[in-house]
Protein backbone atom coordinates (compact mmCIF):
# COMPACT_ATOMS: atom_id res chain seq x y z
CA UNK A 1 0.00 0.00 0.00
CA UNK A 2 1.39 3.62 -0.90
CA UNK A 3 2.02 5.92 1.80
CA UNK A 4 0.71 9.31 1.02
CA UNK A 5 3.19 12.21 2.00
CA UNK A 6 1.45 14.89 3.23
CA UNK A 7 3.39 17.68 3.29
CA UNK A 8 4.77 16.51 -0.55
CA UNK A 9 1.20 16.16 -1.63
CA UNK A 10 -0.07 19.71 0.24
CA UNK A 11 3.52 21.59 -2.02
CA UNK A 12 1.84 20.12 -4.93
CA UNK A 13 -1.86 21.24 -4.13
CA UNK A 14 -0.84 24.58 -3.58
CA UNK A 15 1.61 25.11 -6.53
CA UNK A 16 -1.14 24.13 -9.03
CA UNK A 17 -3.51 26.39 -7.26
CA UNK A 18 -1.09 29.40 -7.65
CA UNK A 19 -0.17 28.38 -10.89
CA UNK A 20 -4.14 28.34 -12.37
CA UNK A 21 -4.96 31.95 -13.68
CA UNK A 22 -8.64 30.43 -13.24
CA UNK A 23 -7.96 30.32 -9.78
CA UNK A 24 -6.65 33.94 -10.14
CA UNK A 25 -9.33 35.42 -12.52
CA UNK A 26 -12.49 33.52 -10.05
CA UNK A 27 -10.99 34.93 -6.81
CA UNK A 28 -11.02 38.51 -8.80
CA UNK A 29 -14.51 38.36 -10.19
CA UNK A 30 -16.11 36.70 -6.83
CA UNK A 31 -14.44 39.93 -4.89
CA UNK A 32 -15.77 42.42 -7.99
CA UNK A 33 -19.66 40.59 -7.18
CA UNK A 34 -19.60 41.28 -3.70
CA UNK A 35 -18.38 44.74 -4.21
CA UNK A 36 -21.10 44.94 -6.73
CA UNK A 37 -24.00 43.36 -3.95
CA UNK A 38 -22.52 45.56 -1.01
CA UNK A 39 -23.45 48.82 -3.39
CA UNK A 40 -26.83 47.64 -4.58
CA UNK A 41 -27.88 46.64 -0.78
CA UNK A 42 -26.53 50.25 -0.03
CA UNK A 43 -28.57 51.85 -3.02
CA UNK A 44 -31.89 49.54 -2.23
CA UNK A 45 -32.56 50.75 1.32
CA UNK A 46 -33.93 53.77 0.40
CA UNK A 47 -33.61 56.96 2.09
CA UNK A 48 -30.74 57.29 4.45
CA UNK A 49 -28.57 60.33 5.75
CA UNK A 50 -25.74 60.05 4.16
CA UNK A 51 -27.05 60.70 0.41
CA UNK A 52 -24.09 62.29 -0.63
CA UNK A 53 -22.95 59.02 -2.21
CA UNK A 54 -19.16 59.11 -0.81
CA UNK A 55 -19.80 56.18 0.97
CA UNK A 56 -20.70 54.07 -1.75
CA UNK A 57 -17.98 55.48 -3.65
CA UNK A 58 -15.45 54.21 -0.81
CA UNK A 59 -16.63 50.29 -1.39
CA UNK A 60 -13.60 48.81 -2.65
CA UNK A 61 -12.07 45.70 -3.66
CA UNK A 62 -8.83 45.66 -1.08
CA UNK A 63 -6.07 43.50 -2.33
CA UNK A 64 -3.76 43.07 0.84
CA UNK A 65 -0.08 41.64 0.95
CA UNK A 66 -0.48 38.42 2.40
CA UNK A 67 3.03 36.89 2.88
CA UNK A 68 6.40 36.22 0.43
CA UNK A 69 6.05 33.18 -0.17
CA UNK A 70 9.51 31.10 -0.16
CA UNK A 71 10.60 27.38 -0.59
CA UNK A 72 11.74 24.39 -2.63
CA UNK A 73 10.00 23.65 -6.06
CA UNK A 74 8.78 19.66 -5.21
CA UNK A 75 10.28 16.80 -7.41
CA UNK A 76 8.75 15.98 -10.88
CA UNK A 77 7.17 19.38 -10.54
CA UNK A 78 8.02 23.08 -12.45
CA UNK A 79 7.92 26.31 -10.46
CA UNK A 80 5.70 29.22 -11.05
CA UNK A 81 8.32 30.69 -13.31
CA UNK A 82 9.65 27.25 -14.71
CA UNK A 83 12.03 26.72 -12.43
CA UNK A 84 13.69 22.96 -11.99
CA UNK A 85 13.18 21.28 -9.28
CA UNK A 86 14.91 21.44 -6.02
CA UNK A 87 15.21 25.27 -6.81
CA UNK A 88 14.29 27.74 -3.98
CA UNK A 89 11.79 29.83 -5.49
CA UNK A 90 10.28 33.12 -4.05
CA UNK A 91 7.03 34.76 -4.89
CA UNK A 92 4.12 36.71 -2.94
CA UNK A 93 0.71 35.94 -2.13
CA UNK A 94 -2.07 38.01 -1.70
CA UNK A 95 -5.18 37.71 -0.41
CA UNK A 96 -8.81 39.44 -1.64
CA UNK A 97 -11.03 41.83 0.89
CA UNK A 98 -13.86 44.15 0.11
CA UNK A 99 -14.20 47.36 2.52
CA UNK A 100 -15.14 50.97 2.68
CA UNK A 101 -12.71 53.48 4.81
CA UNK A 102 -15.73 55.84 4.93
CA UNK A 103 -14.90 58.11 8.52
CA UNK A 104 -19.11 57.15 8.91
CA UNK A 105 -18.65 53.76 7.59
CA UNK A 106 -19.12 52.44 11.42
CA UNK A 107 -22.29 54.49 12.02
CA UNK A 108 -23.81 53.18 8.88
CA UNK A 109 -23.21 49.78 10.10
CA UNK A 110 -24.06 49.90 13.96
CA UNK A 111 -26.47 53.26 14.32
CA UNK A 112 -26.07 56.16 16.74
CA UNK A 113 -28.42 55.51 19.44
CA UNK A 114 -29.88 58.74 21.44
CA UNK A 115 -27.75 61.20 22.33
CA UNK A 116 -27.21 62.39 25.80
CA UNK A 117 -29.42 64.98 27.26
CA UNK A 118 -27.19 68.21 28.06
CA UNK A 119 -24.26 67.43 26.16
CA UNK A 120 -22.72 69.11 23.43
CA UNK A 121 -20.91 67.94 20.53
CA UNK A 122 -19.08 69.96 17.57
CA UNK A 123 -21.70 70.67 15.56
CA UNK A 124 -20.18 73.17 12.98
CA UNK A 125 -21.37 76.72 12.86
CA UNK A 126 -24.51 77.69 15.60
CA UNK A 127 -27.80 78.53 13.47
CA UNK A 128 -28.95 81.33 15.34
CA UNK A 129 -25.29 83.02 16.07
CA UNK A 130 -22.72 81.52 13.94
CA UNK A 131 -20.55 80.64 15.92
CA UNK A 132 -17.87 77.80 15.58
CA UNK A 133 -17.92 75.56 18.78
CA UNK A 134 -19.20 73.57 20.96
CA UNK A 135 -22.65 73.79 21.80
CA UNK A 136 -26.01 71.55 22.43
CA UNK A 137 -27.23 69.34 19.76
CA UNK A 138 -30.53 68.00 18.87
CA UNK A 139 -30.95 64.73 19.83
CA UNK A 140 -30.58 62.62 16.47
CA UNK A 141 -30.31 58.86 16.38
CA UNK A 142 -28.85 57.26 13.43
CA UNK A 143 -30.69 53.76 12.86
CA UNK A 144 -28.10 50.85 11.79
CA UNK A 145 -28.51 50.10 8.29
CA UNK A 146 -25.89 46.96 8.23
CA UNK A 147 -25.19 46.82 4.78
CA UNK A 148 -22.03 45.08 5.28
CA UNK A 149 -23.76 42.64 7.33
CA UNK A 150 -26.55 42.23 4.74
CA UNK A 151 -23.91 41.03 2.67
CA UNK A 152 -22.02 38.66 4.23
CA UNK A 153 -25.36 36.58 5.29
CA UNK A 154 -25.93 36.52 1.61
CA UNK A 155 -22.28 35.35 0.62
CA UNK A 156 -21.87 33.03 3.97
CA UNK A 157 -18.72 35.03 4.98
CA UNK A 158 -17.15 36.59 7.83
CA UNK A 159 -16.91 39.89 8.78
Amino acid sequence: MARIEFKKLRDEIEMKLRESEEVHRKSDNFADEVERYWRQVWASMGPHPYETGAYEASITVIKTYLREKQGRVPKGMRGPNGERPGTYTSETLYSYSVGSDHPEAMLIEYGTGPDINGVGSWYGPHKKTGKMGWHKTPNTPTRAFHPAAKTVLHFHGTM
